[in-house]
């Protein structure tokens, strides 16, 4: 029976332990390259929490530019036709990083304007970030996410 106990209690405590570790980037973790392409970094935005909201929109509304959106790697938004102002898409997100994460802009088909520029705004529940995200077919726009 302490046996038991005792692997019970183990194990308890080792969940807990792995829940609680935060992981916390110091660096930027922005890669120099995606899909070929050289990755130009845009700036950093600063959110206090890691669950965020993202709103993307084309700054040109007349252009069908087709993107995609990658956050530290990940593709959360695949080969998306973008429009004006009148049409954002919304993507609800979760950093992985305490500290540096990045999201990217890859340009599937630029439309009829080259570059593209890609309205963006963050949110993480204190009030919306706007910036704008750059990119064509030669190169990939990118920003730094740090949570405090």
């Amino acid at each position: 029976m302490k046996n038991i106990n005792f692997v019970l209690i183990f194990v308890i405590a080792s969940a807990f332990l792995s829940a609680s570790c935060e992981k916390m980037v110091m660096e930027p973790n922005m890669p120099e390259t995606y899909e070929g392409r050289p990755v130009n970094e845009e700036g950093t935005v600063y959110v206090s929490d890691k669950k965020i909201i993202l709103n993307i929109w084309a700054k040109s509304a007349t252009d069908t530019d087709i993107i995609t959106l990658v956050v530290n790697n990940k593709v959360v938004l695949s080969e998306f036709t973008l429009g004006g102002a009148g049409n954002k898409k919304e993507l609800s997100l979760k950093m992985d990083n305490e500290g540096y994460n990045y999201i990217l802009l890859y340009i599937n088909d630029p439309g009829n304007v080259s570059p593209t520029e890609a309205m963006v705004t963050i949110d993480d529940g204190t009030g919306g970030q706007e910036m704008t995200l750059t990119a064509d077919l030669t190169y990939c726009g990118a920003t730094n996410i740090y949570v405090q």
